[in-house]
């Protein structure tokens, strides 16, 4: 994807208001590498995941923790 479409779209808006919420160096890291998924099949696979974990989501424990590193 071109540049100028990521900035049209607003994406990288979008990773500051998540850097809000980085409680470590290596997602600092994956922050600055993501880009949209191009591939739909892809795409459609790591929906389905965000789909299933949904319902489940209050009942895992997510916190932060220190960095590994």
């Amino acid at each position: 994807m071109r540049e100028k479409d990521l900035v049209k779209l607003e994406f990288f808006r979008i990773l500051e208001l998540l850097r809000e919420y980085v409680h470590s160096k290596a997602t600092e890291r994956y922050l600055q590498e993501v880009r949209p998924i191009r591939d739909s099949e892809l795409l459609l696979k790591e929906m389905n995941l965000v789909e299933d974990f949904i319902p489940v989501s209050d009942r895992v424990n997510l916190y932060a923790f220190d960095d590994i590193e």
